[in-house]
């Protein structure tokens, strides 16, 4: 494995680490399984800067997310067995919620962003814009983690977060990566 590939994966495995201990995980928990895949340099290279954005500043791209984390109960994160990263985020009211799935190697995203309806362990979230809807399960773990069963990508262990790092995560791969659905 060339230098630089495998550079790239452990930095990754340190950021998924420390993704996952900040939101209140154990770094042992973390049981991310790293594909062993050829990454470029250039996808290496990239990289999601804050911006400086008054976060009290309502009509602000910041301010507007840091009205809807008021309205966010349930917000988590992490990595599915396909080695996606997942990103969850549900209204307090179960009214809505936001499903984001971010393939890094690939700079792809795919989002549900709707009204959710539930059927015991299985949830379906239909999108807004394209009507486009996602069924998956999810169930309760240990330490404020959550499993779900994607379907085509696999289980995910998902650790609960503070619903505005989930958020301004899905703005960045939102403004920063191509949208596929």
């Amino acid at each position: 494995m060339k230098k630089s590939n495998f550079l790239f994966i452990t930095v990754l495995v340190l950021v998924l680490s420390l993704m996952l201990t900040a939101c209140g995980g154990k770094s042992e928990e973390a049981n991310v399984q790293v594909a062993d895949e050829a990454v470029s340099e250039e996808e290496a290279d990239i990289q999601v800067a804050d911006e400086a954005v008054p976060a009290e500043e309502e009509g602000t791209e910041q301010g507007d997310l840091t009205a809807l984390a008021s309205e966010i109960g349930t917000a988590a994160m992490g990595v599915t067995e396909a080695g996606e990263t997942i990103y969850y985020a549900e209204a307090v009211d179960s009214s809505f919620a936001i499903l984001v799935f971010y393939d890094l190697e690939q700079n792809q995203n795919v989002s549900f962003v709707g009204p959710v309806s539930a059927d015991g362990n299985a949830i379906t979230i239909t999108d807004y814009n394209n009507g486009l809807s996602f069924t998956f399960t999810m169930e309760a773990a240990e330490d404020d983690a959550v499993v779900i069963d994607t379907g085509d990508s696999g289980l995910a262990v998902m650790q609960e977060c503070d619903p505005m790092e989930v958020l301004d995560a899905m703005q960045a791969i939102s403004d920063y990566s191509e949208a596929l659905a």
